[in-house]
């Protein structure tokens, strides 16, 4: 498999590194840097996660897409779940 910077892959739970989909943030020399940018479930996750494998471990995975394309129900909603955690904060509840 052919990567290139931004493309995306889906690591399953029996993968070789954690189960998520990751996006290609480096490549080069034998191995492909790769930022895990959602969960197993594709909820979008700010882990910072980054793996590093090599063609074998690459091929093994699968092409993903992006998960920040389109409009997910949980970006329109977070901001209310953290208002509401705010509110309560500030109210000490």
């Amino acid at each position: 498999m052919t990567v290139e910077p931004y493309d995306h892959v889906r690591v399953s739970p029996d993968g070789p590194i954690p189960a998520g989909v990751y996006r290609v943030v480096g490549t080069g020399g034998e191995r492909v840097t790769l930022l895990r940018v959602a969960d197993s479930r594709d909820r979008r996750v700010h882990s910072g996660a980054i793996e590093r494998v090599d063609s074998e471990t690459l091929a093994a995975l699968d092409p993903a897409e992006n998960p920040d394309a389109g409009l997910s129900l949980s970006a329109l909603f977070d901001p209310l779940t953290a208002y509401g955690t705010a509110l309560r904060h500030w109210l000490g509840v």
